[in-house]
């Protein structure tokens, strides 16, 4: 008996330890800035008792609350740091897939790069084997005439030149009595 005691716990914002109340008295414990005097019939409630909801003095109610409150607010604090560290994971696969994307995207600009080029190549050597083919043709016809006209006749010739040249000859009438 004698030693004052210190209270509940650590004291809330503002509040003052208990004073007046011993080790082993039941008697409730007074705070500084409460209005409790300590007196019967002058609480802070106006009950007289100095205890709030049926016995529980008004700074463990409060501590009760506070406690609550924090605990509350500490579970909901957990929950978004883990929705946050989730949404975090998520934007890192997102821009990992986006970079993926950006990688296989220039890969087939590349692709259809070398493509076009390769098509354009081999546009440009067949038109090339085409007017070479052409051109070849036209050698072997010229070569094929020239034997010919060698076999032919002087008239024979001068039908055989129009008619390679797209034109309608009339024969020479020594040919044509020929066929008579």
């Amino acid at each position: 008996r004698g030693v004052p005691a210190t209270g509940l716990g650590a004291p809330s914002e503002g509040a003052s330890a208990a004073t007046g109340s011993t080790a082993g008295d039941d008697s409730p414990l007074r705070v500084a800035g409460t209005g409790d005097t300590g007196e019967s019939g002058s609480g802070a409630n106006g009950s007289g008792s100095g205890l709030v909801n049926g016995g529980t003095p008004p700074d463990a109610q409060a501590d009760a609350e506070a406690a609550s409150m924090r605990l509350h607010l500490e579970a909901q604090m957990e929950g978004m740091q883990a929705e946050l560290a989730r949404r975090g994971l998520q934007v890192a696969e997102l821009a990992s897939e986006l970079g993926t994307r950006d990688v296989r995207i220039s890969a087939l600009r590349h692709e259809v790069l070398v493509k076009d080029a390769l098509l354009k190549r081999l546009g440009q050597d067949t038109a090339r084997k085409a007017q070479s083919s052409d051109e070849v043709v036209e050698l072997l016809l010229q070569d094929a005439m020239s034997a010919l006209m060698g076999l032919l006749t002087r008239d024979q010739t001068v039908v055989a030149s129009a008619a390679s040249a797209g034109e309608r000859a009339v024969a020479p009438p020594t040919v044509m009595a020929l066929r008579r």
